[in-house]
């Protein structure tokens, strides 16, 4: 009806170009995640189409673990071991991103805690809006 083309992400056309296109990405999820960045600096417009917000957290652009690795001029290999063990750790812990947590809380203290977490990122939006966007409807 639109006249657009219709590709699921794991059948991707090497050739596709949606250069100055009207985007429309359905769903959440992690394809959606990677996907819906990098096609907004090519893209007219990009909408993402989703039922329910999907659980994610900022990821640092500096790793500490690496850095320190890097700092001791050790190789490669023994960096890769390091930051591993450390977020082996992190998330046995489930501290991974975001406030620290022990591993003692609860699925529901965790979930509070990353919406008040998530909620202090971004203060200018309405309560309404911050629910729509950024809490998931599943548990």
């Amino acid at each position: 009806a639109n006249g657009g083309i219709l590709v699921h992400p794991q059948k991707w056309p090497e050739d596709l170009d949606y250069t100055g296109k009207r985007v429309a990405v359905i769903g959440s999820g992690a394809t959606a995640i990677t996907l819906v960045p990098s096609m907004a600096g090519k893209a007219k417009h990009v909408t993402m189409v989703q039922r329910s917000p999907t659980w994610i957290l900022p990821v640092p652009n500096y790793d500490i673990t690496a850095g320190s690795a890097l700092e001791d001029g050790v190789g490669l290999e023994e960096m890769h071991r390091r930051v591993r063990e450390r977020r082996a750790e992190e998330m046995s812990n489930g501290d991974f991103a975001g406030p620290p947590l022990g591993k003692d809380i609860s699925l529901e203290e965790r979930s509070q805690t990353y919406l008040k977490w998530v909620r202090d990122l971004v203060p200018h939006l309405s309560d309404a809006e911050f629910q729509k966007h950024f809490v998931p409807k599943y548990k």
